[in-house]
């Protein structure tokens, strides 16, 4: 009789331990998943749509996105390190030429280029690395990272620009802005409105991992490169009948392997 629960306690024991263990390993892998990326945001000297871009800045860092923030000279000169860090409460705003900045890049998830000015998106489309935000464009798009620009300080095109009548009346002139836009959104840069990056980085949240970790289900209508390139390889995206994958999207899915299946 002894024996007998002796050998039910060994099981009992046996079988708590390894629940708990389960529910363990559940638990870290669901911190796992809602970790939230990290954060390199690269000032450029561009105005227009300042208070937007900060306004959606600083709503991703009160959410708890790590972030690291970085300005050009040319934005030193223009805006101001003080006026940066006052705008998005933030203590610590570095400028290119500070120390140990280059680490941001490796660390980093996701670019941000909140006022990315038409002198910037020329020389990105060119390939040219001469600065710290040229740099870093070129190490994420390199790299396949994710990378958001705003459109307010690059398109001759927009509102603002327009009312202070900034645009080219030079028709080839504007044509060759809107040319390297185009160009550098073919390198996998996704363009926004400055009021808008916060809402592009929280729709990645639209893309969510089912029990299967490798069964992912989004609601999303459109799908670019930077939804895409998260998902791990050789996994399944489910998705709504009417949606669109970019033709960047489609290469990354079929790069990693990605599967697409409709919802039921």
């Amino acid at each position: 009789m002894d024996s007998e629960i002796i050998k039910i306690k060994k099981i009992v024991r046996e079988v708590t331990v390894s629940v708990f263990a389960d529910l363990i390993v559940e638990k870290l892998n669901q911190e796992l998943k809602l970790r939230k990326k990290k954060l390199l945001v690269v000032f450029s000297g561009g105005a227009y749509g300042l208070k937007d871009s900060v306004a959606s800045i600083k709503a991703l860092i009160d959410e708890g996105y790590k972030t690291k923030v970085v300005l050009s000279k040319s934005a030193d000169k223009v805006l101001g390190r003080n006026l940066i860090k006052s705008m998005l409460g933030f203590n610590k705003v570095y400028v290119d030429g500070d120390e140990n900045i280059d680490k941001f890049l490796e660390e980093s998830d996701i670019l941000i280029l909140p006022s990315l000015t038409i002198n910037s998106a020329a020389k990105v489309a060119c390939c040219i690395c001469d600065n710290y935000l040229t740099r870093a464009a070129n190490y994420f798009i390199l790299r396949d990272k994710i990378i958001y620009a705003s459109t307010n300080s690059c398109c001759p095109k927009d509102d603002e620009r327009v009312f202070s009548s900034m645009n080219p009346s030079n028709s080839f002139y504007e044509k060759k802005m809107i040319e390297n836009m185009e160009t550098v959104k073919s390198y996998g840069v996704s363009f926004s409105h400055a009021k808008d990056i916060y809402n592009k980085i929280a729709n990645m949240k639209n893309i969510s991992a089912l029990e299967d970790t490798k069964i992912y289900c989004s609601d999303k209508k459109i799908f670019t490169k930077s939804d895409v390139v998260m998902l791990i390889e050789n996994s399944t995206l489910k998705v709504q009948q009417n949606s669109i994958f970019t033709a960047l999207a489609k290469e990354q899915l079929v790069k990693n392997k990605i599967k697409t299946e409709i919802i039921n």
